[in-house]
């Protein structure tokens, strides 16, 4: 449910991709009543998920890695926030390839 006048970024799913993605739209609170501070989380959130479509119509293998690396930096991330790990510690994550970021999925 929607809280009033919070802002989300909504984007619907073409109907081709739709039972890879296994949703008709993407939708996630902006966590803001800010119009201008919406706009400006929206637009990463929206590249994000129209690259992650767009890889769906060209190469279903690419997005399961890309996923996967994303997957692996969200819970490093969780990781040094708990043990007060320098953030920059997490620097080796940008140069991780798609195969290497399957391979931590694995090991999850």
């Amino acid at each position: 449910m929607f809280e009033a006048g919070i802002r989300h970024a909504e984007l619907r799913v073409p109907q081709d991709v739709r039972p890879v993605i296994g949703k008709t739209r993407l939708a996630k609170s902006m966590e803001t009543l800010n119009k201008r501070e919406a706009v400006l989380r929206t637009a990463p959130m929206l590249e994000q998920w129209q690259s992650d479509i767009d890889l769906v119509k060209s190469d279903l293998q690419a997005l399961t890695a890309k996923q996967a690396q994303r997957k692996a930096r969200q819970a490093f991330r969780h990781l040094s926030r708990e043990s007060a790990v320098p953030e920059d510690h997490l620097a080796w994550l940008a140069d991780l390839s798609p195969s290497e970021a399957s391979k931590c999925e694995a090991i999850e």
